[in-house]
């Protein structure tokens, strides 16, 4: 049969293909699972992560959250970097690899700020920037101001004295003679050249990915001579506990129940040994040069708690 000369067929006309917008790539490990890769197979991810970003800059529009997940793939790679990385190294480092800085940092960030990946995916990256930039002109990059519970303060200047330095402090929450605000950077300070033959005081943010820059840089600044008191959660099962707490600390366990009140974005918040989806336990850990790790009981208050309520 024909329509105007030309042949009809009973075949289906051919589909036209149209191409969706691209989806977000996979799901990483999580910094867990990172901390197994090898310096090349880490840079082979990390190349890999920036090309992603780069391709959906290019196919989908900022206001997209499929961009700012990308980049906090990317920023949790790059602080697996920086932790593996001795002083000073990291920038030199992704210089090399042509790794921008700034763009670097502002990644980093992301990871640092947003719990969990699906959550960054919700905002754009304007977005997100903005919230990041609001919290670090007020608290710092964490949000995560969580202080020492007064006992225990309390407990550590009789045992070890006074503090000469906190070096993860703000202007309105302190544990020492002098003090590191978020501004000062305390990963980028000479502990044992500020603390003043003191003993120093960390009480780092508890953010899974910038948590293990904590404490290797603890462990560090005590082979240069100073003496550093840390209150740790006990996470076990991460790798910074095995490659730096358990071969180099003493390990004391809290005498009482440690409920760390929230001030600043947290206040009226808890964390600590409460009921809730934030329960872990405590341990005070101390660093000291060529010290092998020991457990060396509890840390007990100066008056139990519970006689301390009686008398009031």
């Amino acid at each position: 049969m024909h329509v105007n000369g030309q042949p009809i067929t009973n075949s289906m006309p051919t589909p036209v293909v149209v191409q969706a917008c691209a989806a977000p790539a996979a799901q990483i490990p999580d910094v867990g699972d990172l901390t197994r890769l090898t310096d090349a197979e880490l840079w082979t991810r990390i190349e890999t992560e920036k090309s992603n970003v780069r391709r959906i800059e290019k196919e989908i529009a900022d206001r997209d959250g499929y961009l700012t997940a990308a980049r906090y793939r990317l920023g949790l790679l790059l602080l697996e970097l920086k932790r593996r990385c001795a002083h000073g190294e990291f920038e030199a480092e992704c210089k090399s690899r042509k790794v921008k800085s700034q763009r670097a940092s502002e990644d980093m960030r992301i990871a640092e700020y947003f719990p969990s990946e699906a959550d960054a995916g919700k905002v754009s990256v304007p977005r997100a920037l903005a919230m990041i930039k609001r919290s670090d002109d007020t608290y710092g990059p964490y949000e995560n101001c969580f202080a020492c519970p007064q006992w225990l303060r309390d407990a550590v200047t009789r045992d070890y004295g006074f503090p000469g330095l906190d070096v993860a402090s703000s202007h309105d929450m302190h544990f020492g003679e002098k003090f590191y605000t978020y501004k000062e950077d305390g990963l980028a300070q000479d502990w044992t050249r500020d603390c003043g033959g003191k003993i120093v005081w960390c009480n780092p943010p508890y953010n899974a990915s910038v948590l293990p820059l904590w404490v290797k840089y603890a462990w560090e600044q005590s082979q240069n001579g100073c003496v550093v008191v840390a209150m740790l959660p006990f996470w076990r099962n991460y790798p910074w506990f095995w490659d730096y707490v358990k071969p180099h600390a003493e390990v004391r366990i809290p005498g009482e129940m440690v409920v760390l009140d929230g001030f600043g974005p947290k206040t009226g918040k808890q964390c600590g040994n409460v009921r809730g989806p934030t329960d872990y336990e405590t341990i005070i850990a101390v660093f000291r040069k060529n010290q092998t790790g020991f457990l060396s009981g509890w840390i007990e208050p100066m008056q139990p708690i519970l006689e301390q309520q009686d008398q009031l």
